[in-house]
C-alpha cells in the first residue's frame, strides 16, 4: 500500500507543478515526434507520420529518462514488444507472439548496419547488444514482416538500432550507475578532426551479481567491459563512416574446473554515402563481425563477412531503392558438459540477395511495392515480396494497409543437431509467414497521438519434434506445425502541459496452431511460443521544477496459458511499477534516483524452467554531459 501510494502521488505532483516550472522536458513536441525521420519501413529517410508500418521509435531523451543501462531493458519501453527476462544473462524478446528463449527467433536487430543473429538457434543473443546507450539516436522498432528490405528472419519485426554521427556526441560525457547487485560506469569523449571529420571514443564496464532461483543464488552474474570508437567525414567524394567495438565478459560457465566462462567479440563497419544529384544516392556499406562465448558448457563462435550496396532514386512520382548484397560466415560449436552436438561441429555458409522497392505517389495515395530474391546454404533461393497501401486522409492522418511474406531460414540447430534421443533434419525447410496488416497513425489534436494497428499472421512449416515411427526414439525435427495469431497494437501521446506527457500503449494477442496434416508433433506446440495474451504500458514524463524532473513507468502483462507451455512453467501475470527523480544540478550534471519492480520483491517473467526471479531494485546515478 505504501508503494502504492508513493505512485499515485507521482502521478499527482506534476498536476500541482506543471504551472509552476517552464521550458518543454520531453525537447520534442508531438508535432515533432510525429517529424522525426525513421528508415527502417523504406531503408531512406522518411517521416514517422507518414511510414505506413508499425512503427515505435524510442529517442535518446526515452532511454535518458528511464534510467536502462541496457537494450533489453529499453526496448521494455516499446509497447509493441513483449520482453521476458530469464536470467542475469539472458532474455526472451518478440513482437506478435511466439516469444521464449528457444522460440523467439523471428525478430531481426541491427546495429547501425550490422545485423545481430546467432545462425545456432536463428535468434538473438541480446548480451551481445552493448552500445553505449548516450550514443544511441534512436531504436525504431517495426512489428511485422520486413524480409523484402531486411531479408530472411525479419519475421514478426525489426529492432533498428541508429546511433548519433560522431559530430554530434563532442565532449566530455559519462556516468556511473550503483544499484542493488548492480555497477555501471562509462565515459565517452568526443573531437574534430580537420574541418570536415569528427571522432568518438568510449569506454564501459559493468557487474551484475547474482539472481535468485528457488531462493537461492543462480551463479548467473556475469561482469564485463567494452571500448569502441566512430569517425565520421565529409569530403568531395562523400561521407564516410567508420567505426568499431570491442568486448570482454566474464559469463557463467558451469564446468566445475573452471566456473567462470567468458564472451568475447570484435567489430568493425565502414559506410560510404555519396549523393549522385539531388534525386540519387548511393550507399555502400561493409562489416565484419566475431564473437566467441563459453557459457554453460558450451563453446560457440561465429565470424561474418558482409557486403551490401544500394541505390536510391526518385523518377517522376516513383522513388526507388534497389541494392543486393553478400553475407559469409565461419562457426564453432562445442559441447562440454552432455553429447548434445552439432555435426559438423565447424561449418561455413553464406547468403546472398537483390531487392528492389518502389514507392509510387500519386495526390493523397501511395503504392509501395518491393520484392527480395535470397539465396541461402540451406534451402536455395527464396521469394520475399510486400505490397503496401497507404492513403493521406488528412495532413494529420494515415491510413495504410500491408501484405507481405516473410520467412525463417533453417538454423544449425534445425538441420545439424546431433543428440541420442533427437536428430535434425537436414531437409528442414524455412518457416513461412504471411502477414495482413491495417493501421492508423495521426494526430487527433495537436496534443494527441495515436496509432493503432490490427493484424493477422499465417504460419506454415513452423517446427516440430516427429516422433519415429513405431520406435518412438529418436524423434526428428520438422516442419509439423501450423497456425495463426491476430490481434491489436495501439499506442499515443498525450501532452497535458509543456512539462507533463503521458504515453500509454498495449497489444492483444491470439493464437491457434495446430499439427499439419501427417504431423505427430509431441511438443505440445512449444515452438508457437510462450506469449501472454495482452499487456498495457503507461509513461509520465514531468518536469517538477525547473531543475528536477519525475518518471514514474506503470505495466501489467497478462499470464502464459499454460496450455502452450508444454513442459515449460506458466508465467502468471503480473503488475510493475518504476519511478525515477532526476536533479538536474547543471546544464552537465544529473543526478538521479529510481526505484525498478516496485511492487514486489521479486516475480518471474520467462517460462524456461532454469527461469530466475525479476527483483525489486533501487539504484543512484551521476551522469555527466548526457
Amino acid at each position: 500500500m505504501k508503494i502504492w501510494g508513493l505512485i499515485g502521488l507521482g502521478a499527482l505532483l506534476p498536476g500541482v507543478a506543471w504551472a509552476q516550472s517552464s521550458g518543454d522536458l520531453t525537447r520534442l513536441s508531438i508535432e515533432d515526434l510525429s517529424n522525426v525521420e525513421v528508415t527502417s519501413v523504406s531503408k531512406r529517410p522518411e517521416r514517422l507520420a507518414d511510414a505506413p508500418a508499425s512503427v515505435y521509435v524510442l529517442n535518446n531523451e526515452d532511454i535518458r529518462r528511464n534510467g536502462v543501462q541496457t537494450v533489453a531493458e529499453a526496448l521494455r519501453l516499446a509497447p509493441n514488444l513483449n520482453v521476458q527476462k530469464v536470467d542475469a544473462l539472458d532474455y526472451a524478446i518478440s513482437a506478435r507472439g511466439l516469444n521464449g528463449f528457444e522460440s523467439a527467433n523471428k525478430l531481426l536487430v541491427v546495429v547501425d548496419g550490422r545485423s545481430v543473429y546467432s545462425p545456432f538457434f536463428g535468434g538473438v543473443e541480446w548480451s551481445q547488444i552493448q552500445p553505449d546507450l548516450t550514443d544511441v539516436d534512436r531504436i525504431e522498432v517495426v512489428s511485422g514482416p520486413g524480409g523484402t528490405l531486411w531479408g530472411a528472419n525479419a519475421v514478426n519485426g525489426v529492432i533498428n538500432i541508429v546511433t548519433r554521427p560522431a559530430d554530434l556526441t563532442q565532449g566530455l560525457a559519462g556516468q556511473a550507475v550503483a544499484g542493488r547487485g548492480y555497477q555501471f560506469y562509462s565515459v565517452r569523449y568526443g573531437g574534430a578532426v580537420g574541418q570536415t571529420g569528427a571522432y568518438r571514443v568510449y569506454a564501459r564496464t559493468f557487474d551484475r551479481a547474482d539472481t535468485l532461483r528457488a531462493g537461492a543464488q543462480a551463479g548467473d552474474g556475469w561482469r564485463g567491459g567494452q571500448i569502441g570508437f566512430r569517425t565520421d567525414f565529409d569530403g568531395q567524394s562523400g561521407h564516410f563512416t567508420l567505426q568499431g567495438d570491442s568486448y570482454y565478459d566474464h559469463v557463467p560457465s558451469q564446468i566445475p574446473a573452471n566456473p567462470r566462462g567468458k564472451l568475447v567479440g570484435d567489430n568493425l563497419l565502414g559506410r560510404w554515402t555519396r549523393s549522385l544529384s539531388d534525386k540519387s544516392e548511393f550507399e555502400l556499406q561493409v562489416y565484419y563481425d566475431r564473437y566467441e562465448r563459453i557459457a554453460r558448457g558450451i563453446l560457440d563462435g561465429v565470424a561474418t563477412y558482409d557486403i551490401q550496396g544500394q541505390q536510391r532514386l526518385e523518377l517522376g512520382h516513383h522513388q526507388l531503392v534497389v541494392g543486393a548484397g553478400y553475407r559469409r560466415w565461419s562457426d564453432r560449436f562445442e559441447n562440454f558438459l552432455n553429447p548434445f552436438v552439432l555435426d559438423p561441429p565447424r561449418a561455413t555458409s553464406d547468403l546472398s540477395n537483390a531487392f528492389v522497392q518502389d514507392q509510387i505517389s500519386r495526390g493523397d495515395v501511395t503504392v509501395i511495392l518491393g520484392l527480395k530474391a535470397e539465396h541461402n546454404s540451406f534451402t536455395g533461393l527464396e521469394w520475399l515480396p510486400n505490397a503496401r497501401l497507404a492513403w493521406r486522409v488528412s495532413d494529420n492522418a494515415l491510413l495504410w494497409s500491408a501484405v507481405s511474406k516473410a520467412i525463417r531460414t533453417p538454423s544449425r540447430l534445425d538441420r545439424d543437431l546431433v543428440y541420442p534421443s533427437i536428430v535434425a533434419r537436414s531437409d528442414f525447410q524455412p518457416e513461412k509467414l504471411t502477414a495482413y496488416e491495417l493501421g492508423y497513425r495521426g494526430r487527433p489534436a495537436s496534443r494527441i497521438s495515436v496509432s493503432a494497428t490490427l493484424f493477422y499472421h499465417d504460419y506454415k512449416g513452423v517446427r516440430s519434434n516427429e516422433p519415429a515411427p513405431g520406435t518412438f526414439f529418436p524423434i526428428r525435427i520438422g516442419n509439423g506445425l501450423e497456425g495463426h495469431t491476430w490481434g491489436l497494437e495501439a499506442w499515443g501521446d498525450l501532452d497535458l502541459s509543456e512539462a507533463w506527457r503521458i504515453s500509454a500503449g498495449g497489444t492483444t494477442l491470439a493464437k491457434q496452431f495446430q499439427r499439419a496434416t501427417g504431423s505427430q508433433d509431441i511438443s505440445n506446440l512449444a515452438a508457437a511460443g510462450h506469449d501472454p495474451d495482452y499487456q498495457l504500458l503507461v509513461r509520465s514524463n514531468s518536469r517538477l521544477t525547473r531543475s528536477i524532473d519525475l518518471d514514474v513507468r506503470l505495466r501489467y502483462v497478462g499470464s502464459t496459458p499454460a496450455e502452450a507451455v508444454s513442459n515449460y512453467l506458466v508465467a502468471p501475470a503480473y503488475g510493475e511499477a518504476d519511478l525515477r527523480l532526476t536533479w538536474r544540478v547543471s546544464d552537465k550534471v544529473q543526478l538521479s534516483l529510481a526505484g525498478s519492480n516496485l511492487l514486489h520483491d521479486q516475480h518471474p517473467e520467462a517460462t524456461e524452467p532454469r527461469r530466475t526471479e525479476t527483483r525489486r531494485n533501487f539504484q543512484v546515478a551521476l551522469r555527466y554531459g548526457w
